[in-house]
């Protein structure tokens, strides 16, 4: 499974357990990118939502691990990279697939794209906002998930890579043909 992480921010992963258990989320890396600490302890409250703080990262192109353990459940996600994590939304110029731009073979070619995890936002419409969503992070290696993901998303991706010289995360919110109103927040919406 690979994830991103937003680098020198204090992300605070988040989730629901089963019980009031306490969780507990540390980093193992092969190639530690700074992390200021390792481990990171949180409580369950009684709806079962627990959130853990953790330390500012530095960027890394090495892959790491989160472990998080809670009673006798353990989750690990690996191949964690620590860089730049943007949100590309809009409509259909958003949505267009990198395998329908006019050449996508270049942009495969760009940068390496190990370094570049996709996620995309599946196309559920739902009128109250959701606390997670059925979808994972895949690495730009995977010639398939790329050739669907949005070509400009994509490209920005990429630039950014290039500029700063850290891994990029890209989530893909577009939707071509909605209307903007359910983009919108219901206070901002007209009565």
């Amino acid at each position: 499974v690979e994830e991103a992480i937003q680098q020198g921010s204090r992300d605070a992963p988040r989730d629901k357990s089963s019980d009031e258990r306490s969780v507990t989320m540390r980093y193992v890396e092969t190639n530690p990118p700074a992390f200021a600490a390792r481990t990171a302890h949180a409580q369950a409250g009684p709806d079962g939502k627990w959130a853990v703080e953790l330390a500012p990262a530095t960027a890394s192109f090495q892959p790491t691990w989160i472990i998080a353990k809670s009673g006798g459940r353990t989750l690990a996600v690996d191949e964690v990279l620590v860089g730049e994590v943007w949100v590309a939304s809009g409509q259909s110029n958003m949505a267009w697939p990198l395998n329908r731009s006019n050449r996508p073979r270049k942009g495969v070619r760009r940068p390496r794209p190990s370094r570049i995890r996709l996620f995309t936002v599946p196309r559920t419409a739902i009128d109250v906002p959701q606390a997670d969503v059925q979808a994972t992070w895949t690495s730009a290696e995977d010639s398939k998930a790329l050739a669907r993901f949005s070509a400009v998303a994509y490209f920005f991706a990429c630039e950014i890579g290039q500029e700063t010289g850290t891994a990029v995360g890209m989530i893909n919110t577009s939707w071509g043909g909605t209307a903007i109103l359910p983009w919108t927040p219901v206070a901002g919406s007209p009565e």
